[in-house]
């Protein structure tokens, strides 16, 4: 529901994008014509932007203030096939060397 709450959500905002990365400007206007023409997708679209409200109420200081720092060690560097399958552990060396995190 993430992403769909981005672009069903239909921010009336002035400031708000057309549209991201993932969700081109065409999939936007098809969301929005469908949340007029269909009552489900009108339905999902008051769901994401209810479960939006608590975010865009916040400052952008607030949300910085989320994002965890550089230094915390992510999942992708020390467990097998979290992120990339078939992927062998390791975790970063501070010399610059990879180890083999099964070995730890």
């Amino acid at each position: 529901m993430g992403i769909c709450a981005l672009f069903l959500a239909g921010a009336p905002q002035t400031n708000a994008k057309e549209h991201g990365h993932f969700v081109t400007a065409e999939m936007r206007a098809n969301a929005l014509a469908n949340a007029e023409k269909h009552e489900w997708a009108g339905q999902r679209q008051q769901q994401a932007i209810a479960a939006a409200a608590p975010w865009v109420d916040r400052t952008d200081d607030e949300l910085w203030a989320m994002v965890p720092p550089q230094d915390l060690p992510r999942t992708v560097h020390t467990n097998k096939g979290v992120i990339y399958e078939r992927q062998e552990p390791y975790c970063p060396d501070v010399s610059g060397n990879w180890r083999d995190a099964s070995s730890s």
